[in-house]
């Protein structure tokens, strides 16, 4: 089936900032423009075309716009027996039609595959700007930089926050790459009614502040043992905040204690006591028993700051 676009002609005109992977930025902006939401600018050879709409191009010029055509594939429903087959069918067309070129991350297939209202609300509090400080990403204000930094061209923030609710049912992760867990979490999320995400959007946003409050641009570090880190990680960042949500109504509490929380962290007893299981701090060790030790230990640690 092709469907008439005008062409990106306007070859010079830079639509990166508008490129997801199932095209739905790419084709809203073509709509924008066909709707005299923009202008033309940045053109090197076309310069009279600068600072003109689609309905201010000269006749000629719009003719050979909607001449253009963009390829599709259209898998009709009927093809599969089951919903479930009709997803796995889904997968599988757009994992071959993109394999070609630079691989697309797991994030950026889950937001093509299902941007239902669960994802929108992940990339919404990838915005969170205590959330950023911590990871070190530019803010969204910062345009420039956040078009630069490869972490958010491939979505790595939204893949966090999803984690983080994800990992509330580590039960259901036993048996499971992390890559699938994510992938049927998503899924099943985005049927949550809208009152199941506001809620669960409040507590991501008070997690983060109770933790920010707490260790600053130092949280999710791995404990200096031997040598002090400087980049947050996902081994600790899954489990620490899994044990802070858990504690959530005792956040003022804990925010009393932010210093001397933050000073015994990692010179607890506790600490000493894993120290011979490699699986309590080790990042290769990605199973939902590893992560659950990690998740008990700063739970327990948490404990002696509650009561």
């Amino acid at each position: 089936m092709n469907v008439p676009i005008p062409p990106i002609f306007l070859y010079e005109v830079d639509y990166s900032f508008y490129e997801v992977m199932d095209g739905l930025q790419r084709l809203t902006a073509i709509y924008d423009f066909y709707t005299g939401a923009f202008e033309l600018e940045g053109l090197e050879y076309w310069q009279e075309l600068n600072g003109r709409k689609y309905q201010d191009l000269p006749e000629q010029v719009r003719r050979g716009i909607d001449r253009r055509y963009l390829s599709s594939i259209i898998l009709l429903q009927e093809t599969a027996k089951s919903n479930d087959e009709a997803e796995f069918l889904k997968q599988i067309v757009f994992e071959r039609l993109n394999s070609g070129g630079e691989k697309l991350t797991p994030q950026e297939t889950r937001n093509a595959l299902h941007n239902g209202k669960f994802n929108q609300l992940c990339i919404k509090l990838g915005q969170n700007p205590l959330f950023r400080k911590m990871w070190k990403l530019p803010l969204e204000s910062e345009s420039e930089k956040l078009l630069e930094d490869e972490r958010y061209r491939k979505m790595e923030e939204v893949e966090l926050v999803l984690r983080f609710f994800a990992y509330r049912h580590i039960d259901e992760f036993r048996g499971m790459t992390v890559e699938k867990f994510l992938d049927d979490y998503l899924k099943q999320a985005n049927h949550y009614p809208d009152q199941t995400r506001e809620q669960l959007e409040i507590l991501f946003n008070e997690t983060i502040e109770v933790v920010y409050d707490i260790f600053g641009e130092s949280a999710f570090l791995l404990p200096p043992i031997g040598k002090a880190y400087k980049s947050p990680t996902k081994t600790i960042y899954d489990a620490m905040m899994q044990a802070f949500a858990r504690n959530i109504e005792n956040k003022e509490k804990l925010i009393r204690q932010a210093k001397i929380i933050k000073q015994n962290l990692y010179v607890k007893p506790k600490l000493s006591a894993h120290r011979t299981d490699k699986s309590i701090f080790d990042g290769r060790y990605t199973g939902s028993n590893a992560v659950q030790k990690r998740i008990d230990f700063y739970h327990q640690f948490l404990q002696d700051y509650i009561s």
